[in-house]
């Protein structure tokens, strides 16, 4: 059985035992009906209470299992107790073969030939019948039959008068063996079709997925394409629009730095939008190489704080990095990729956050021997996201707002990149957020303490 069958094996069980309550019903009535007429056999060749006796606790017993399936067919089928209805039935069939044991062998014990033959033949009925109601499930088929045709067998081998009841007996055995083949036959064809079924089931659940999934990627690249065709023409037009107009004749100086200044400003921007695109290419083709360096985390917040700190005060937003450990503790990671990540969250922070603090902070959260796992946060005041919007945010192609009066430019691309890079860390990165309260980025990156 492959891995894939083992995992389908609880939902083919559970058809299984919802097959046998089904087929309760008409099993139970011909068992009334035939114990009836093996009862009446009994009676006529001995006549007794022992034999009604029996038949009355033959009756009690299928109006018991009667109930029983009743109150399956009414189950919670949420509450997932198919074992406890599996053993439930089991117990019930292993009751009502013994119970055939006690008439079978108050009937033919010591009994005229055509009594013990009517009661062999109503006993080896009741036996093929069940192969079609009791074979779906090989151990209730055998509950019911072994004791059954057994105690015919011992019957007729242990009160042997004469030698056509040993050879009663010894056909009784035969016949046990080819009935439990048939019922092993339709157990196994049972199994297969259905477990072929769940299968068929879960392969068109997975196309459909499959199919759902590739619609929203088409539609995500659709939009992604529309948006990086806005972020390429933008730094580009005010690129060229700046270089036609210092080549317009005389400029001033302070027009030129102007120019020259919005010229490297939307320089920058493009280099920024094409490096985006390039790192997720080499993320998604396996291809981005993660180095290892010293790197002192206090002083790279530093230095990103120092980076940030004019932009964020131009808003009117205060900016504060915190490492929470020994200023001096020195790690081996890839610092380019750290710096690389934390600059994505900060600049995004600073970008969408319209007045109050950015804090972020870094610390170490676990260490086993000289590894250590590190966590850096950024944490805003800005406008917040709202929850069915927060997985988006790591798509590629994805963006919270994809309407035209969005707010803040931007490709996308950047958390999706950090997402991956984080993983390519043996880390991760995430994000909680509230609407109108602001959000906390963070990343975990797995790195080596050094001292």
């Amino acid at each position: 059985m492959n891995a894939q069958q083992a995992e389908l094996e609880p939902e083919v069980a559970a058809r299984l035992t919802a097959l046998l309550y089904r087929n309760a019903r008409l099993g139970q009535a011909v068992n009334i009906v035939v114990s009836g007429a093996v009862a009446l056999i009994g009676y006529w060749s001995r006549p007794g209470p022992v034999i009604a006796l029996w038949w009355l606790a033959m009756v009690l017993l299928s109006l018991l299992r009667l109930r029983q399936a009743s109150q399956y067919s009414r189950r919670d089928p949420a509450r997932n107790d198919d074992a406890q209805w599996h053993v439930a039935y089991l117990n019930t069939t292993a009751a009502t073969s013994l119970l055939w044991v006690v008439g079978e062998v108050a009937v033919m014990w010591h009994n005229t030939d055509p009594f013990r033959l009517l009661t062999g033949l109503a006993i080896a009925g009741m036996v093929a019948g069940a192969v079609p109601v009791l074979g779906a499930v090989k151990r209730a088929f055998r509950i019911y039959a072994v004791p059954m045709l057994l105690g015919v067998a011992l019957v007729n081998f242990l009160d042997s008068a004469e030698f056509v009841h040993t050879v009663l007996g010894a056909l009784s055995l035969v016949f046990l063996v080819g009935a439990i083949r048939s019922a092993n036959f339709l157990h196994d064809v049972l199994v297969d079709a259905m477990a072929l079924d769940l299968e068929k089931g879960r392969m068109v659940k997975s196309l459909e997925m499959a199919r759902v999934e590739a619609e929203s990627a088409n539609i995500a690249k659709t939009q992604f394409l529309a948006t990086m065709s806005h972020e390429l023409r933008t730094p580009l037009t005010g690129m060229l629009g700046m270089a036609e107009l210092l080549c317009e004749g005389e400029v001033t100086e302070s027009e030129r730095k102007e120019y020259a200044a919005i010229i490297l400003g939307s320089g920058k921007s493009l280099l920024a939008l094409l490096n985006d695109i390039l790192d997720l290419s080499k993320v998604e083709a396996g291809k981005m190489e993660i180095g290892l360096a010293d790197f002192h985390p206090a002083q790279m917040l530093d230095e990103l704080g120092a980076l940030f700190n004019e932009m964020a005060r131009r808003k009117g937003v205060t900016l504060t990095m915190q490492w929470h450990a020994h200023p001096g503790a020195q790690y081996v990671s890839d610092p380019f990729r750290v710096r690389q990540m934390l600059t994505n969250l900060i600049a995004n922070a600073v970008k969408f956050t319209e007045h109050g603090t950015i804090l972020v902070e870094g610390r170490e959260i676990a260490r086993q021997g000289v590894l250590a796992d590190l966590e850096f946060s950024v944490t805003d005041t800005g406008m917040g996201i709202a929850p069915e919007k927060l997985e988006l945010l790591f798509k590629p192609f994805s963006q919270v707002d994809n309407s035209n009066a969005r707010k803040s430019s931007g490709t996308g691309l950047g958390l999706s990149i950090v997402r991956r890079i984080a993983q390519l860390m043996d880390g991760d990165a995430g994000v909680s957020s509230e609407p109108g309260k602001g959000s906390r980025f963070w990343i975990r990156l797995r790195a080596t303490r050094m001292g």
